[in-house]
């Protein structure tokens, strides 16, 4: 952009909004084709956010099946509170 191959707005010339528009955000043109570095770079994301999401559900049930099964050797009072306490975390 700096070097003299886009023309600069800086006097924030309305009429040529969309030229500008385009010159940020799609360099090829409107419809000038897939970015797949974009593309891969939002399914990277996506992926990596998955994954974050599968482990939490998978304590989540070693957790809850742990409570459950421990239950008998805990008070119902305790075992009351572990379950308070773990609700309380997965709401965070």
């Amino acid at each position: 952009i700096g070097n003299s191959t886009f023309p600069t707005y800086l006097k924030y010339d309305i009429e040529g909004i969309d030229d500008y528009a385009i010159m940020v955000f799609w360099d090829h043109g409107l419809f000038g084709g897939i970015h797949w570095r974009d593309v891969l770079g939002c399914a990277y994301l996506a992926a990596s956010a998955e994954g974050v999401y599968i482990f939490i559900a998978y304590a989540s049930y070693n957790i809850v099946h742990s409570l459950r099964k421990n239950s008998s050797c805990m008070s119902k009072r305790n075992h009351r509170q572990h379950m308070q306490l773990f609700r309380a975390l997965s709401l965070q």
